[in-house]
């Protein structure tokens, strides 16, 4: 799912201005169907106990293969949510990639305590209008916002993205659509740091 980092970098010098940003714990962002936490599950004995407890992740972790893949196409299909607002719980049900995300990260939501059949298996269930893909206008926010539907599919690695425009005004509008439609799908940039910014020194010891 990766895009090739060289043509990303090229992209990246094709207009005069240009910024960056990342998405901010991007993996915790999307849920894990629940019976696929199964695949993430892990033994612990803490410190004067003597049982050994049985937990699961509820969200993407690092370590796991398609943790990558699922984060990427979360991100890619927010251009896919219809033109309206959804109101279903604060919660964004991205379609055909089977996963969720949610407007809000919580630690405690992170992490599910269990062990065998005490998990639940039930099917997570898409939303039955959730295939369509458009609002009452037909379109759907990667049709309104082609630049940012380009954004997420081409010029993007990973939780890194690069984008470009040919004068100042219009990168601070790329900007401020890029952050409304990811928040729309629970996912939320870092700062974006535009061309001529200074960053902030991190020391490497």
């Amino acid at each position: 799912m990766l895009v090739a980092l060289n043509s990303v970098l090229l992209r990246f010098r094709v207009d005069y201005e240009a910024a960056c940003s990342d998405v901010s714990k991007m993996f915790y962002i999307v849920s894990v169907c629940e019976e696929d936490r199964f695949c993430q599950l892990f033994v612990m004995q803490f410190p004067g106990e003597t049982r050994i407890r049985t937990f699961c992740m509820n969200v993407l972790i690092m370590g796991i293969k398609s943790s990558s893949n699922f984060a990427i196409i979360s991100l890619q299909q927010t251009t896919n949510l219809p033109e309206e607002e959804i109101t279903e719980s604060s919660t964004t049900v991205l379609q055909g990639a089977g996963v969720k995300t949610s407007n809000s990260v919580s630690s405690s939501t992170n992490l599910q305590e269990g062990a065998g059949d005490n998990f639940p298996k039930i099917k997570f269930k898409l939303p039955a209008d959730s295939n369509k893909g458009a609002g009452k206008s037909g379109k759907t926010l990667g049709e309104i916002y082609p630049h940012v539907r380009k954004t997420l599919t081409e010029d993007s690695y990973m939780d890194d993205i690069f984008f470009t425009a040919p004068d100042k005004e219009t990168i601070k509008q790329k900007a401020k659509d890029l952050e409304y439609i990811a928040g729309r799908g629970g996912f939320h940039m870092k700062k974006i740091v535009f061309k001529g910014e200074e960053v902030e020194k991190v020391e490497v010891k």
